[in-house]
């Protein structure tokens, strides 16, 4: 409501002394709104286009969504940038409002005791297999040393890793494990497989020489926002990716988040 209807209405219902009086309760009400501060947590790392914060800044394109969306609803964002592993305990703590990304399947045990609410999928994401060209359509039967960065489960594997057909090797950095691929010191990374194309083209400046192999286990699924707490919050962020959804697919287009993944069928 603009302020001259705001006005308008005021003096109508109780003349000038009164209208003046309302005038500045609802002016009151409406700047402590615009200055009410959501915290959202994000997760740490280098995860470019994604998310990065290993420059001190958070950046990517979680930062100009959620920048976007702060913008739309009118309301301040701050960032909490926080391991993956203490995201669940603060959004459960009530330490941030909004946790993202986020999923419904990750961290289902730490989250039993408390009700997340989710928005509609955000970005579409792929976790697969890297391997070299000339590996690809070769199979499970044929990779027997799988590379994670370290403390990430590959989840599609649990049944040939504890069968002992397949053993996996820890890297502390993403750019590292490609590099093994890439020397031939393990069969294959399973990462985010936007990511690893990022990272190969800009950063090894290697584009191409890994490729995600489809006939690999892989989990094709999306990201989302997730709340305990405030699932209003939720409410208003799916208001804006409908709203604005043009925007929401600019940004996308622009950070090539779900590039090449449409045609991968579901895991």
């Amino acid at each position: 409501m603009c302020r001259r209807e705001i006005q308008r209405r005021s003096f109508f219902i109780s003349g000038k002394a009164l209208g003046g009086i309302l005038l500045v309760m609802v002016l009151a009400a409406q700047l402590h709104a615009e200055s009410r501060l959501i915290t959202i947590g994000v997760e740490s790392g280098a995860y470019f286009p994604m998310y990065d914060d290993s420059s001190g800044q958070y950046r990517g394109f979680s930062r100009d969504l959620l920048d976007q969306f702060a913008l739309f609803e009118n309301i301040r964002i701050t960032y909490k940038i926080l391991p993956l592993k203490r995201l669940t305990e603060y959004a459960k703590g009530e330490r941030i409002d909004l946790r993202f990304p986020d999923n419904p399947y990750w961290e289902t045990e730490a989250k039993a005791d408390a009700h997340f609410t989710y928005s509609h999928p955000v970005v579409t994401y792929i976790d697969g297999t890297l391997v070299k060209p000339e590996r690809v359509g070769l199979g499970l039967e044929k990779l027997h040393e799988l590379g994670i960065v370290s403390g990430f489960t590959p989840w599609p594997y649990f049944n040939a890793i504890k069968q002992q057909k397949v053993q996996v090797k820890e890297n502390n950095s993403r750019l590292g494990l490609l590099q093994q691929v890439l020397l031939e010191r393990i069969d294959g990374a399973y990462t985010s497989v936007v990511v690893a194309n990022y990272q190969m083209a800009h950063e090894l400046e290697q584009p191409g020489k890994l490729v995600f192999d489809p006939s690999l286990p892989y989990v094709k699924s999306h990201y989302y926002l997730s709340t305990v707490h405030h699932p209003e919050l939720i409410t208003r962020f799916n208001r804006f990716l409908t709203e604005q959804a043009p925007l929401v697919e600019a940004l996308k287009q622009h950070y090539r988040v779900e590039e090449g993944l449409a045609a991968v069928p579901d895991s």
